[in-house]
C-alpha cells in the first residue's frame, strides 16, 4: 500500500497484527465556510476475520480493509465503482491514491480504476505485464509500479503505455512511486533485497533512465518505505524529501507531531499525497503531523474517544484517518498467514492448452504435515495431489479450478485448509495448442535428435512438421509420429527448432515452434593430463596437469578413473595410493568429461603411467620404546620396534646420551639399572633389523631423561591440641629434593601409626582417637614413578583425651501450662552423645519431690508458680560440676488454673473518610485470655474478607458499600472463640468526583441565534452541580441553558460550564466540564435565498422520499443541526453547474423549490419557519428527470432563545421528536432546580443579561 510502513520490533513487545474494527475521522465543510473532524461509524470485521490493514479515501467516508485471509473489502456510503467480483475475493495487494484505485489479484493480474467511473481515466496494466505481487498507483490517473514475481519492477500509465524503468536493477521487495507535490514528474522508489534504497524518475518515451541511491538512506538498514518516508530496520523515521533532484526538501518539522514521539522507533507510518500523515510508536502510542494549520493538525491526532485503545495500524488520505483497534485478542491456534494462490490464467480466465501454476498458502505455525490439491468444480481432481502444475482441458470449458493448501497440527482437530480464488476455464479461440512442440536429445555433431510432435485442442485435418536451423528450414527424417535431425558440424553454434504445424477447418492454420537447442562443438581433448609419484607400494599418485577439453562451460562435468595395465579401474578421484596388488602393473589415469543429456564422454589418457610398481622397503611399524620411570636405582624395560616385514636378524642397545650401553635381559625385552651418575642424562633405547640386499632399518625411542631419587630433605611438624574436638594442622611441611611442578605430595593422618584416619592438612579429633596417638605423612610421587617418597612426622600428638562435657542452649517446656495438663521436658545438645541424661523440675526455684522424670502433671498446688526444668549430663560416674558433668535450666512457664471464659474486654473499632483512594484504619479488639490467638479482618457489606492488617485502601470495587473491622479470638486447649465486630463503619463508600459526560453545546455561533447548552454529567454521588456562561473566559451573568447571542457577544468564544462540587468527611472535591463555540459570527446581513417556484421535477408531482436502505451522503456544509429559518449549503459536484435541481424536506414532503447549482457545485436553501421540529431528510433531485441526486439527514431544533429560565421541555432539544435520551439522576435533579428560579445553589438562576459583554 503505497501510504503504510510497516516496521517489526524484534526486541519489544510486539503490536498486535490484527483487530476487530476499524474507527475513522474525516473533515467536513460546513456552511460558514470553515471545516470540522467529524466522527465516523466504526467498521466491524468480517465475520471471522479481523483487519490487518486500511487504506482511507481521499476527502469521503470510505476505507479499503484487508483480512488476515487476505480478503480486500470496501466500505463507505460513496460509490466507488469497484468492478464486480472484487469486493470480498483474495488478493495479493491493494493501493489506494487519489482517484485511482488498484488490485493484484490472487493469479497476479492488476486492475486499476477510477472511483468516479465512466470515462474517468485510470492507469491501464498492459495486456502483457508480468504476474505481480505488489501495486502503488500514483497520486493522479497517470502512473502505476508493480513488482514481479521474479522481484523485478514494470510500470504503466494511461492506455496500457509503459513507463522507462532502469536496466539492471537487483531484485527488490517493494515499490513506491507515482505524482505527489513537489515533483515535477512522477518519482519511483524502491527497496531491494539489501535493504537499500533505490530511485528514479521514469519516463513515458523510450529514453533510458538510471537508477541512484537515496542519500538520506545511505549507509542505513530500510526496513520499509512509502514514497516520501521510509523506517530503518530500528524503527527510526527517514524524510526522503521529494523535488526535481529526488532530494530532500524540509527538515523533519512536521507541523503538528510531538517530536519526542517521533524520536522513539516507529512501528507504523502513513503519508497522504498532500505530505500529511500519522504513526504508531512501537509502544503502540498514536500522534500526526500535517503541512496545514487548524482542522488539518486535529484530523491527525487520535480522538479521545480512542484513548486508551489498542491500536494495530494507521491509515490515511487528504481529509480523512483511520487505525484498526483490537479490542480482543487474536484467536489462538494455527492461522493462515498467505492464501493459496494460482498464477498461468490471463484476466481471471484459463483456456484448454493452459498450465496453471499454484502457490502453496503459508501458516503460522509452520506446519511438517502440508498438502496440496487441484479442485475443479470445488471436487478434488484424482491424481494431483501435491502436484504444483495443471494442465487445463478441454474437458474442463464451463468450470472453475482452484488451488487448495491443507495443513495438519498435533491436538488441533481438522487440518486448516486455504483455497484459492477460483479460475473460470473458458473455450479457447479457434484451435489452440495443448502440448507445444519439443526436441529430445544432446546438441551436439554426430547426434540423432527426435522431434515430438505437438498436440492441439482439437484434431487437426492435416499436420506438418519439420526443422529449422538458424530459422533455415531442414527436412529431417523419420516417420509421420517422429522426426529425427543429424547433428553436423556446420550446425555447431546455431539454433535447431523442431516445428509442428496443425491444419484445420476453414483453412485455419496453427504452428507449435520448440524452444531451441543450441548445436554445442563437439567435446574433445585439448591437452592431456600428467601424473607424477613414485611407482612403489604406499606411494600416492596425483594430476600434476589437469586434462584440457575444447568445452569449459560450467555444466561440463569432469571424472578421474585409474586404471591398471589398461585393464582394470583400480581408483576415482584426483589422486591413487599403490598397493601390494599393483606390484609388476603399470597404472595409467583418464579424464572423462561429459555434458548434461550427452550419452557418452571425452576421453583424456596419460599413456606415459606410472610403472612398473615395486615393493615397498621395509619400514619400521611402531618404533622402539621405554617403559618406567627415570631415576637412580629403577630398572627401565625397553621394547623393540616393529617392521613392515619380518628381519632376517636384529639387535637393540641402550644410548646414555648417545653412548652405547649394553643393558640386560633376552632377546625379546632389554632393561637398564639406572644410576646416580646417569642423573641428568638422557637414555634412549634403540632397535636396529637386518633384511635382504644389506638393508638395516634402525628405530631409536624418544629420550628420557634421569632425575635425581626422590627423598626427604626436612621432615614437617604438626601443631594441635590432643583433645576430642580439636583440629590438628601441619605447621610446617615436609622438603623434598624435587620441586618441579609434576611432583604431587599428599597428606595422611595415621592412629597409632596403624590406621589411616584422615587426608589433608588438617584433621579433626573424634572420640575414636581417645587414648591414641596422631601421626602424619607427607607423601611425594612423580608421573610414572613406581613408589612415592615419605616424610613421617614422628612426634605425634597424644595420647587423645576427651572434651570438657557441654551443654547447648537450654532445655525447652512443652505443653500448655494448665491445672490437669502434663508438661513435657525437652533436652537441650550436649557435647557427648553418650552422657547420661537427668531431669529435676522446680516451682517457684524449689525442687519439686520426686519430679526428676521428662514429664509433669501440673497440681493446683503449682497454680501461679513459676515451673522450670534442669537438665544435667554426665559420664564417668560424675556427681559434680566439671569436665564430666553440666548442668542446664529452661525458661519458665506460669501455671494457671482451668481456663476463663472467652469474652471481649474491648470492642473493635474502625475510622477513615469514605472516598475511594483514601485509607480507613482498624483498631483489633482485646480479649479476656491474653494468651489466645486474635486475628483481625475487614468486612464489606456485613461479609468478611480475606483482607488482614489494619489499614484497607478503598477501591473502586467497594463504591456503595460499607466497611467494618472484626477481631477473632481462638484458643486451641478449648477450641475457644470469640468475635467483635466493629460498632461504628466508614460508608457508604463514595467514587471520586469524574465527569461521566462532556458538556456538549448545540447552534450556530452567530449574533442572533441562540446556543444551547446540554450540561455534562458527573460520576461521585453526593454532588451539588453549578452551571455557567462565559465569554471570552469573563463569567457573565445569565442562567439557563440557552444563550440568545447579542451584537456585543460578537467575536467572542462562548463557553458553557458545569461544575460538580462536593464536602463529604472534611475533603472538598470539584470537577468542572466545559464545551465552547467559535468566535460569534456577525448576523447575516445578505440576502437570503428567495423561495423559488415550487415546480415538482419533470414537471410532475413531489418526489418521493428516499428508498429504505438508500446510502446517504454528506451534502450540508457545517452542522447538520439547524433552526428554522437557517440557510443551508448543499454541497453537489461541480460537474452540475447550472443543472436545475429542486429540494425537498421529508417526512412531511416539503418543497424547497427548484434551484441552479451554482459554478462551486452548491445549492443554498432556507429551513421555513413553519417546519416541525426534530429530525428530517433533505433530499435533491433532478429538475429534469426526476433522479434523487443525493440525500442527509438533518435536525430541526428550536432557536428562539426562550427567557433564558433554561426549562427543559420548552422547546429545546429534549422536547425534539425522534431523539432518545440518557438522563441520569443527577441531571435530572439539575433540570428540576433550574425550574426554580432564583435557587442560587444550582447557579442557573434567571438573571437579567448584561447589555455588553463582560471583560
Amino acid at each position: 500500500m503505497a501510504g503504510l510502513v510497516v516496521v517489526a520490533a524484534p526486541s519489544q513487545a510486539a503490536l498486535p497484527t490484527s483487530g476487530d474494527r476499524i474507527a475513522h475521522w474525516s473533515a467536513v465543510a460546513d456552511s460558514e465556510g470553515g471545516s470540522s473532524v467529524v466522527q465516523r461509524a466504526d467498521i466491524p470485521a468480517p465475520s471471522g476475520q479481523r483487519f490487518t490493514e486500511v487504506l482511507p479515501v481521499t476527502n469521503v467516508d470510505n476505507v479499503v480493509a484487508l483480512t488476515d485471509r487476505q480478503e480486500v473489502h470496501f466500505y463507505g456510503s460513496s460509490n466507488l465503482q469497484v468492478p464486480a467480483g472484487l469486493d470480498g475475493s483474495t488478493v495479493r495487494d491493494v493501493d489506494v491514491s487519489g482517484p485511482v484505485l488498484g488490485v493484484v489479484t490472487a493469479s497476479g493480474d492488476v486492475t486499476t480504476w477510477n472511483r468516479f467511473g465512466g470515462d474517468q481515466p485510470a492507469p491501464q496494466p498492459p495486456a502483457d505485464l508480468c504476474p505481480a505481487t505488489q501495486l502503488s498507483v500514483g497520486g493522479t490517473v497517470d502512473f502505476a509500479v508493480v513488482r514481479c514475481e521474479d522481484g523485478s519492477v514494470e510500470a504503466f500509465g494511461r492506455s496500457g503505455v509503459r513507463w522507462s524503468v532502469p536496466a539492471g536493477l537487483p531484485e527488490v521487495t517493494e515499490v513506491r512511486g507515482g505524482f505527489l507535490s513537489g515533483a515535477a514528474g512522477p518519482i519511483v522508489r524502491v527497496l531491494t533485497k539489501d535493504q537499500k534504497v533505490l530511485q528514479w524518475a521514469p519516463s513515458s518515451s523510450t529514453a533510458p533512465v538510471t537508477a541512484s541511491e537515496n542519500p538520506v538512506t545511505q549507509g542505513k538498514q530500510v526496513a520499509s518505505l512509502t514514497t516520501a518516508t521510509a523506517l530503518t530496520t530500528s524503527g527510526a523515521f527517514l524524510d526522503l524529501g521529494i523535488n526535481d533532484q529526488l532530494a530532500p526538501t524540509r527538515p523533519v518539522r512536521r507541523g503538528g507531531a510531538t517530536p519526542a514521539l517521533l524520536a522513539k522507533p516507529l512501528a507504523h507510518v502513513a503519508v497522504a499525497d498532500t505530505g500529511a500523515g500519522q504513526y504508531l510508536t512501537r509502544d503502540g502510542e498514536f500522534d500526526g503531523w500535517s503541512p496545514d494549520t487548524g482542522v488539518m493538525i486535529e484530523l491527525r491526532k487520535l480522538p479521545t474517544r480512542l484513548s486508551g485503545a489498542n491500536l494495530v495500524s494507521v491509515g490515511t488520505a487528504s481529509g480523512h484517518s483511520a487505525v484498526i483497534v483490537a479490542d480482543t485478542a487474536a484467536p489462538a491456534g494455527p492461522k493462515v498467514t498467505a492464501p493459496s494462490q494460482v498464477s498461468g490464467a490471463t484476466n481471471g480466465a484459463a483456456r484448454p492448452g493452459d498450465t496453471l501454476t499454484g502457490k502453496a498458502a503459508t501458516f503460522d505455525p509452520a506446519s511438517d504435515d502440508v498438502t496440496t490439491q487441484w479442485l475443479v468444480d470445488g471436487k478434488p481432481v484424482a491424481g494431483t495431489q501435491d502436484q504444483p502444475t495443471f494442465a487445463v482441458t478441454s474437458a474442463q470449458v464451463g468450470s472453475t479450478i482452484a488451488f487448495r493448501t491443507s495443513a495438519a497440527f498435533p491436538d488441533a482437530g481438522d487440518p486448516l485448509v486455504s483455497d484459492s480464488s477460483t479460475i473460470s476455464v473458458v473455450k479457447a479461440e479457434g484451435p489452440s495448442v495443448v502440448k507445444g512442440s519439443a526436441i529430445e536429445g544432446f546438441g551436439a555433431p554426430d547426434v540423432s535428435v527426435k522431434g515430438t510432435f505437438a498436440s492441439f485442442s482439437e484434431e487437426p485435418e492435416d499436420r506438418e512438421a519439420y526443422w529449422l536451423v538458424d530459422e533455415e528450414k531442414v527436412a529431417g527424417q523419420g516417420t509421420p509420429d517422429a522426426k529425427e535431425l543429424l547433428l553436423t558440424e556446420d550446425m555447431v553454434g546455431k539454433k535447431v527448432r523442431f516445428v509442428t504445424v496443425g491444419y484445420f477447418a476453414d483453412d485455419v492454420e496453427v504452428e507449435s515452434v520448440s524452444d531451441p537447442l543450441t548445436v554445442r562443438v563437439k567435446l574433445a581433448e585439448v591437452s592431456p593430463a600428467t601424473v607424477e609419484g613414485t611407482p612403489e607400494v604406499g606411494s600416492t599418485l596425483k594430476v600434476a596437469k589437469p586434462a584440457v577439453f575444447n568445452d569449459d562451460s560450467a555444466d561440463v562435468t569432469i571424472s578421474h578413473k585409474w586404471y591398471r595395465d589398461f585393464v582394470t579401474v583400480v581408483g576415482e578421484g584426483e589422486t591413487y595410493t599403490l598397493t601390494k596388488d599393483d606390484v609388476g602393473s603399470t597404472i595409467y589415469y583418464s579424464a572423462e568429461a561429459i555434458r548434461p543429456g550427452e550419452a557418452f564422454p571425452a576421453y583424456s589418457f596419460d599413456f606415459t603411467g606410472i610403472g612398473p610398481v615395486t615393493a615397498a622397503k621395509p619400514s619400521v611399524v611402531k618404533g622402539s620404546a621405554i617403559e618406567g620411570f627415570g631415576a637412580p636405582d629403577v630398572s627401565l624395560k625397553g621394547t623393540f620396534a616393529s617392521f613392515s616385514e619380518e628381519p632376517e636378524d636384529r639387535e637393540a642397545y641402550w644410548l646414555v646420551d648417545e653412548e652405547k650401553v649394553a643393558g640386560q635381559g633376552t632377546p625379546d625385552a632389554k632393561e637398564l639399572l639406572l644410576t646416580e651418575d646417569m642423573v641428568g642424562k638422557k637414555v634412549r633405547f634403540v632397535t636396529v633389523g637386518y633384511f635382504a640386499d644389506d638393508v638395516e632399518v634402525e628405530s631409536v625411542s624418544d629420550p628420557l631423561t634421569v632425575r635425581v631419587k626422590l627423598a626427604e630433605v626436612s621432615p614437617p611438624t604438626v601443631e594441635g591440641t590432643p583433645e576430642v574436638g580439636s583440629t590438628l594442622k601441619v605447621a610446617k611441611p615436609a622438603v623434598f629434593n624435587d620441586d618441579s611442578p609434576d611432583v604431587t605430595i599428599s597428606h595422611k593422618w595415621y592412629r597409632d601409626f596403624v590406621t589411616v584416619v584422615g587426608e589433608g592438612d588438617t584433621y579433626t579429633l573424634t572420640k575414636d582417637d581417645v587414648g591414641s596417638t596422631i601421626y602424619y605423612s607427607a607423601e611425594a610421587i612423580r608421573p610414572g614413578e613406581a613408589f612415592p617418597a615419605y616424610s613421617f612426622d614422628f612426634t605425634g600428638v597424644g595420647p587423645v583425651t576427651k572434651a570438657a562435657l557441654t551443654i547447648t542452649g537450654l532445655p525447652v517446656i512443652e505443653g500448655d501450662a494448665v491445672v490437669g495438663k502434663t508438661l513435657i521436658a525437652s533436652p537441650a545438645p550436649s557435647s557427648d552423645d553418650d552422657a547420661t541424661v537427668a531431669f529435676q523440675w522446680f516451682a517457684d526455684g524449689q525442687p519439686i519431690d520426686g519430679a526428676t522424670e521428662k514429664t509433669l502433671v501440673l497440681t493446683d498446688a503449682l497454680v501461679g508458680k513459676p515451673v522450670t526444668v534442669r537438665q544435667t549430663v554426665s559420664r564417668d560416674g560424675a556427681t559434680e560440676p566439671g569436665a564430666n558433668l553440666a548442668q542446664a535450666t529452661s525458661e519458665p512457664r506460669s501455671v494457671r488454673a482451668k481456663p476463663v471464659d472467652l469474652t471481649v474486654t474491648k470492642p473493635a473499632t474502625v475510622e477513615g473518610k469514605r472516598i475511594v483512594g483514601q485509607t480507613v484504619t482498624g483498631s483489633p479488639a482485646t480479649f479476656s485470655d491474653p494468651e489466645a490467638s486474635v486475628t483481625s479482618y475487614w468486612m464489606v457489606d456485613g461479609k468478611r474478607t480475606t483482607a488482614t492488617g489494619t489499614t484497607l485502601t478503598l477501591t473502586a470495587e467497594h463504591v456503595g458499600a460499607s466497611i467494618r473491622y472484626v477481631s477473632v479470638a481462638e484458643r486451641a486447649e478449648d477450641d475457644a472463640t470469640a468475635e467483635s465486630v466493629s460498632e461504628g463503619q466508614v460508608g457508604p463508600v463514595l467514587a471520586q468526583v469524574a465527569v461521566k459526560t462532556a458538556t456538549k453545546l448545540s447552534g450556530t455561533a452567530q449574533v442572533g441565534k441562540t446556543l444551547t447548552a446540554t450540561p455534562a454529567t458527573f460520576t461521585g454521588g453526593e454532588l451539588t452541580v453549578d452551571g455557567s456562561w462565559w465569554a471570552d473566559g469573563q463569567k457573565l451573568d445569565q442562567g439557563g441553558l440557552k444563550l440568545p447571542l447579542t451584537a456585543d457577544l460578537e467575536g467572542a468564544v462562548i463557553t458553557f460550564r458545569a461544575t460538580a462540587s462536593r464536602s463529604v468527611d472534611g475533603i472538598d472535591e470539584q470537577k468542572t466540564s466545559d464545551a465552547s463555540s467559535r468566535k460569534v459570527a456577525a448576523a447575516d446581513t445578505s440576502t437570503p435565498p428567495t423561495t423559488p417556484p415550487t415546480t415538482p421535477p419533470g414537471g410532475g408531482t413531489d418526489p418521493k422520499p428516499p428508498a429504505a436502505g438508500q446510502p446517504s451522503t454528506d451534502i450540508v456544509q457545517g452542522s447538520t443541526t439547524v433552526e428554522r429559518g437557517d440557510v443551508l449549503t448543499l454541497q453537489l459536484s461541480p460537474k452540475r453547474s447550472g443543472d436545475k435541481v429542486v429540494v425537498m424536506l421529508f417526512s412531511t414532503p416539503t418543497n424547497l423549490g427548484t434551484h441552479t447549482v451554482a459554478a462551486d457545485g452548491t445549492v443554498r436553501v432556507r429551513i421555513p419557519q413553519g417546519v416541525d421540529l426534530g429530525r428530517h431528510r433533505i433530499a435533491v433531485y433532478d429538475a429534469a428527470s426526476g433522479a434523487l441526486l443525493a440525500w442527509q439527514a438533518i435536525t430541526v431544533v428550536d432557536g428562539t432563545g426562550g427567557s433564558g429560565t433554561g426549562a427543559v421541555g420548552a422547546g429545546g432539544a429534549a422536547s425534539l421528536p425522534d431523539t432518545g435520551s440518557s438522563v441520569d439522576a443527577q441531571l435530572i435533579g439539575l433540570g428540576a432546580a433550574l425550574l426554580l428560579v432564583g435557587v442560587g445553589a444550582i447557579g442557573y438562576r434567571s438573571r437579567r443579561r448584561p447589555r455588553h459583554r463582560v471583560g
